[in-house]
């Protein structure tokens, strides 16, 4: 016999917000101002789900830039239509490379 959600026993999936006092922040300014000089960085928190609910839990603090740039009179997050740039695709897949590389020293 198949669960139904009723019957799947629930699991307290809080864990505690990662600080916002980065000692890290000055390695991103540092990327972010050789690819995109004068941009900000502005810490959010996205309204949605992320697997880094698991590393969270586990006590590893977690943080996920996003460098993907789109058009703010033509966001199509999760619509059928869905898509970004290949041009932001390129820049933001160099940013993590970049970022990655940054990190991995």
């Amino acid at each position: 016999k198949q669960k139904t959600a009723y019957e799947i026993p629930k699991r307290d999936w809080s864990s505690d917000v990662c600080s916002s006092d980065l000692a890290i922040l000055p390695r991103f300014e540092k990327l972010v101002a050789a690819q995109w000089p004068g941009v900000p960085i502005t810490p959010t928190m996205e309204a949605g789900a992320t697997d880094g609910l698991y590393t969270r839990l586990a006590g590893i603090p977690t943080y996920g830039p996003n460098a993907l740039t789109e058009d703010p009179n033509d966001i199509r997050a999760h619509g059928k239509d869905e898509r970004v740039g290949v041009e932001a695709l390129y820049q933001a897949t160099e940013f993590w490379y970049r970022m990655l590389k940054e990190f991995a020293n």
